[in-house]
């Protein structure tokens, strides 16, 4: 009987000077997510990828073209006649609009009507107002992500209004690149 007596005793009193275990390492893990653009188009369409091509003519989009879509209700700014077209985007990452014609097209100009309520106030660069025809052109850069704080895609984007000139046969497809 003494002897499990001691072992209890032995016991307990190792155990109340041995240090208690903690765990203080806090990693933390982020999941890396590509570049993604959005763009709600005149018919209220979603399209979201890497790349997105919106186009009013039957000119060949690249072949990496992804588009995927759901119905969401916009707000478009008025009726779109001839050679202006109404975009909103939003991407995580910065976007370089291309445009591609059949045939050139001249005075080519991006204003920003309308901005989300956790858009960035950066505004673009248009990098040039021709299009030649055929060729895909790099027409308008914005150097970083749309959003200015965190929030819904839509609280997020800006809404350029697209304008040119030229034959309005011909067509304009808009291509937004996540960068």
């Amino acid at each position: 009987m003494f002897r499990p007596v001691l072992f209890c005793a032995l016991l307990s009193t190792l155990l109340g000077f041995m240090p208690v275990a903690k765990a203080d390492t806090v990693q933390r893990v982020r999941f890396a997510q590509s570049a993604v653009v959005i763009v709600w188009d005149e018919q209220d369409r979603v399209h979201k990828g890497q790349s997105v091509t919106i186009g009013q003519s039957d000119i060949p989009a690249p072949a990496d073209y992804l588009i995927t879509g759901e119905l969401v209700p916009v707000a478009t700014s008025g009726a779109i006649s001839g050679n202006t077209v109404t975009l909103r985007l939003a991407g995580n990452a910065p976007v370089m609009l291309q445009a591609t014609s059949l045939r050139p097209v001249s005075n080519l100009q991006i204003r920003i009507t309308d901005r989300g309520g956790n858009a960035t106030t950066q505004l673009g660069t248009l990098l040039t107002d021709k299009v030649m025809g055929g060729l895909p052109t790099d027409i308008y850069s914005l150097s970083s992500k749309t959003a200015a704080r965190r929030g819904t895609a839509l609280s997020q984007s800006i809404e350029l209004e697209i304008s040119w000139r030229g034959s309005p046969e011909d067509g304009l497809n808009i291509t937004a690149l996540a960068q």
